[in-house]
């Protein structure tokens, strides 16, 4: 049986500099700071962008996260396997000569709140892969889906009793913490050269380009027990109830009394 969950919420997160077009940090200080924006439009990215004059500077990193209502998912089942996908919008990249081509992968978030993301959630993400990254250059054109099929550690992590968040990262520097190559450059608008994979978020005009969780679900059934010694000593047990209630009990094929009284006719 396999079950389509539509993002419940999602956002992009991120941790700018301004200041000037040669405004920027180091790497380390851009990736471990606290977030400072939230993106509110239909676009999320895995986006990089370097200052345009301090040598390895830079001033832009964009983490998405995304949220699916889990608790949907019925009491009764197991999850053999799931996939998440998300509908690209495009990529780009300015870059002359470094070219630090970036690989989108889905790991873990948790964010403050389940009804509203904040900016500072771009420092509530997590660094274990839930699925295998996809580079750059494999990042499909706009319109097209891009599927990531979990792992058993993004099984684990899906919340069958509330909402399950995830989040879009670059693998190759972001979770590495590599400084990617930098080069002097200046793009009106975009301050330094950038470099991103784009998909749509779940506010998104066209229902076909939300984000999407998509399980593969079986249920859970009791195997049939072996009737052991132990057992039969409870069957006599049960028995002496029966001679004493006017009713029987029976073992039925999960192995679970049951009682029956005589005088109910549909039990």
């Amino acid at each position: 049986m396999e079950q389509t969950i539509i993002c419940h919420l999602d956002a992009a997160v991120e941790q700018y500099y301004s200041g000037g077009a040669a405004s920027g940090v180091a790497w380390a200080t851009l990736r471990n700071d606290t977030g400072n924006d939230v993106e509110g439009s239909y676009i999320s990215y895995c986006y990089i962008r370097c200052a345009t004059e301090l040598a390895d500077k830079w001033n832009l990193l964009i983490r998405g996260i995304i949220g699916f209502d889990t608790s949907v998912i019925p009491p009764l089942y197991n999850i053999l396997a799931g996939r998440i996908k998300l509908r690209s919008l495009g990529k780009s990249e300015t870059f002359v000569g470094a070219h630090p081509l970036p690989s989108a992968n889905i790991y873990g978030a948790t964010p403050t709140s389940t009804t509203e993301l904040v900016a500072a959630d771009y420092s509530k993400t997590q660094d274990v892969a839930f699925s295998e990254a996809v580079h750059y250059d494999d990042w499909p054109a706009s319109g097209q889906w891009v599927t990531f099929s979990l792992n058993q550690a993004g099984l684990d992590a899906i919340n069958k009793d509330g909402i399950t968040f995830f989040s879009v990262k670059d693998a190759n520097y972001d979770v590495a913490n590599i400084s990617p190559p930098w080069e002097a450059s200046w793009h009106p608008g975009h301050y330094g050269a950038f470099v991103y994979m784009s998909f749509a978020r779940q506010n998104h005009a066209n229902e076909e380009y939300k984000p999407q969780l998509v399980l593969t679900l079986e249920t859970v059934l009791s195997p049939r027990r072996t009737v052991l010694v132990e057992d039969k000593i409870t069957l006599e047990s049960i028995r002496n109830i029966e001679m004493a209630v006017g009713g029987r009990f029976y073992i039925n094929e999960e192995g679970i009394a049951v009682y029956k009284s005589r005088y109910a006719r549909n039990l």
